[in-house]
């Protein structure tokens, strides 16, 4: 009997480490160029910062509606962006969040890792589109942070096939975004007249 248990056990280790496999799988390319901010709050990784819970607040419920569900956080770099994006994390890793959130992750995309050492627009292009394709295989689980949305659109005359790309897949709610933007790069940029 014990030696039924013992099994039992080991298999069921050997299966959590093959659904983790997959998982890291699965995410090669958000893995490779984000970060799982759900996993480090459930891992306790992630720093709590009182002061924000409104704001925090306030995305969840942003993204838990079911139209207009992707917030663009405006304020100046180095601000409260990243904490009210991690604050949403850990909200969803503690269960604290809207039920039609709760089997979410939400992924930092790192968008200096993105394009370093790329070799032209059309490498930048092709690991976006990666980027973009898990999200989408992911069937609406994974909540992308994009700080410096703004850095997406082309300076000048208008925006680029990957912008045109990101807003063709949300519209068409194959993926939610949380973006990130300074007030200047919001209005000279993302703004709707």
């Amino acid at each position: 009997m014990a030696d039924t248990t013992s099994a039992q056990s080991v298999k069921r280790s050997s299966q959590g480490l093959s659904a983790e496999r997959e998982s890291s799988f699965e995410f090669k390319t958000l893995s490779q160029y984000g970060v799982d901010l759900t996993e480090l709050a459930r891992q306790g990784r992630l720093e709590t910062i009182s002061g924000y819970e409104s704001k925090v607040q306030r995305t969840l419920r942003t993204l838990a509606r079911n139209a207009k569900n992707n917030p663009v956080l405006v304020g100046e770099a180095l601000t409260a962006r990243n904490i009210i994006v991690e604050g949403v994390a850990a909200m969803i890793a503690n269960g604290n969040a809207p039920v039609n959130l709760l089997n979410k992750r939400v992924f930092s995309l790192n968008l200096q890792s993105l394009s370093s050492g790329v070799r032209g627009y059309e490498e930048f292009k092709a690991r976006f589109e990666n980027v973009l394709s898990e999200v989408k295989s992911a069937k609406g689980r994974i909540i992308l942070f994009i700080d410096g949305l703004d850095t997406l659109v082309e300076d000048g005359a208008g925006v680029s096939s990957t912008v045109t790309r990101l807003e063709a897949a949300l519209a068409h709610d194959e993926l939610r975004v949380i973006g990130a933007a300074t007030r200047d790069a919001f209005n000279q940029k993302l703004a709707r007249p």
